[in-house]
């Protein structure tokens, strides 16, 4: 447990690295962005790079063995609030 804990706490590290790019980037990005559809677009994948963020927060807790201070989801709103995003990502896909 000791080794996953300390596995997970340096990938982490990076991770929130790169994030930390990722949203400073954005932050500059979306003023500059003319079309409304591409700041939408800008907004929402800042969005999702701060859930990024909160969840390795989370996965730094558990790498040093911290409580987590745990708090009830609406995994439905949550799943619609990325929806969007996901579909652009993904694109469509026949079955």
């Amino acid at each position: 447990m000791e080794a996953l804990g300390q596995l997970t706490g340096g990938v982490v590290r990076d991770f929130n690295d790169l994030l930390t790019a990722i949203i400073a980037n954005l932050e500059l990005l979306a003023p500059t962005l003319a079309d409304p559809d591409q700041r939408e677009l800008a907004h929402e994948a800042q969005g999702a790079a701060q859930e990024g963020a909160k969840l390795a927060a989370q996965l730094l807790a558990f790498g040093r063995r911290q409580p987590l201070n745990s708090e009830t989801a609406d995994v439905c709103a949550l799943l619609t609030k990325f929806s969007g995003l996901l579909r652009r990502t993904l694109g469509k896909r026949s079955t």
